[in-house]
């Protein structure tokens, strides 16, 4: 079983390394007891711990506390803190968080991962003892990483997150009512445009009705004029044989 202790001492320690620990035992707020205000030693070397294997929805279990353990989640949101960052994780409706050690902005893995990509944890399962009254979906554990390689990327999300989608129905909206607005424009050009055509064309029937007019007066003029010289001469032709 695994103990946390909290300590305040800096001395140096890898994964593996035994230990020998002073401290003043507590019942603190997970479910098994912690040792703090504690001091420790090293007493020798070993192999780090394999991580136990669980599924996110059993890391609330009583017997995974202070345990160290492997599982997978959908990455929801990454908060940097000042001296760590927090990671809001998903396992199918079951929300949970893991701390890891903060880094610079232009210096940290995790920055490179995308939300709501599938990623591989391992770190130390901290459970509540009041996990059994919890609603479910609820957190009822937080993991402690170790280091930012402790999140490994296993599958970037697809590009239909909801964020996109809201993108996309907005610029969908946008062009459409764009296409309102340019097909509003071009009815009134239209309109425009063919209250100018039928406005030319009675122009052009009223100058085609005068030109009509004008030449059958003309034609008439001619036609009588022509009527009255033929009369005019027929006296004198009929004063010619005398």
């Amino acid at each position: 079983q695994g103990l946390y202790v909290l300590t305040r001492q800096n001395t140096p320690l890898r994964p593996g390394d035994l230990v020998e620990v002073f401290g003043f035992p507590l019942a603190g707020e997970y479910v098994s007891p912690l040792l703090e205000e504690a001091v420790f030693r090293k007493i020798g070397e070993g192999r780090p711990l394999a991580a136990k294997r669980v599924p996110a929805a059993e890391g609330r279990l009583g017997r995974n506390d202070a345990t160290l353990v492997e599982m997978e989640a959908m990455l929801l949101n990454r908060v940097p803190r000042e001296h760590d960052q927090v990671l809001e994780l998903q396992a199918d409706e079951f929300i949970f968080y893991a701390e890891a050690p903060g880094m610079p902005k232009n210096n940290d893995p995790l920055a490179t991962i995308p939300n709501y990509s599938r990623v591989r944890l391992t770190g130390v399962c901290l459970v509540r003892p009041e996990q059994d009254n919890l609603a479910e979906g609820s957190q009822s554990f937080r993991l402690l990483l170790g280091s930012t390689s402790d999140v490994v990327l296993l599958a970037r999300p697809s590009w239909w997150t909801v964020e996109h989608t809201i993108w996309l129905l907005a610029g969908t909206l946008a062009v459409f009512l764009a296409s309102l607005a340019w097909v509003a424009v071009l009815r009134k050009q239209v309109k425009a445009q063919t209250q100018t055509i039928r406005q030319k064309a009675q122009h052009e029937a009223a100058l085609e009705e005068r030109t009509r007019i004008a030449r059958d007066l003309h034609d008439e003029l001619g036609s009588s004029l022509t009527h009255i010289t033929l009369l005019s001469d027929r006296p004198e032709a009929a004063r010619a044989p005398e």
